[in-house]
């Protein structure tokens, strides 16, 4: 995972101790992936030849909400 969207303060981004609440998933075979925190739950989308389709999911961590993704691809 990779951080794509973290707090800021006024016009810049914070750097250490910013809390990030949206994730690019890298790796998925012909796919884009995020995982977002939305009103204190986690949720997942994917995205292929650019139709994205809906979020999903209620997780308690961004880490549940990778392991859900996984296993779709195991």
């Amino acid at each position: 995972m990779r951080p794509a969207m973290t707090s800021r303060t006024g016009t810049a981004f914070q750097s250490k101790g910013s809390a990030t609440h949206e994730y690019e998933i890298l790796g998925m075979p012909n796919e884009e992936g995020w995982i977002q925190e939305s009103d204190g739950k986690w949720r997942v989308v994917r995205s292929k030849s650019g139709h994205q389709k809906e979020w999903r999911g209620q997780f308690d961590s961004s880490e549940a909400a990778l392991a859900a993704l996984q296993q779709e691809f195991d």
